[in-house]
């Protein structure tokens, strides 16, 4: 979602009592119920990109132990082959 958008969603109901018309009050309600599903996707986008960010960054740790083992299990056997 834009920011101008959010904005109109903020406004929206704030400038609708001044609008004549019932059209135009009904076009503003739609307007602004598309906006708020717009934004309750949006926030659902946000929420489940912060949980794919969460698990690479666990998954990024584990590797870099995994990596820290295998470095320190060749050292190990590079060590034992030096003193045969």
């Amino acid at each position: 979602m834009n920011t101008p958008r959010l904005v109109l969603a903020l406004l929206l109901p704030l400038s609708a009592t001044a609008c004549a018309s019932s059209g135009d009050m009904s076009s503003l309600k739609n307007e602004v119920a598309q906006l708020r599903a717009d934004l309750t996707r949006t926030q659902s986008q946000v929420a489940a990109n912060q949980q794919t960010a969460q698990q690479a960054q666990q998954n990024a740790a584990m590797a870099e132990q995994q990596a820290a083992l295998a470095n320190e299990r060749a050292e190990s056997i590079y060590n034992r082959s030096l003193r045969k």
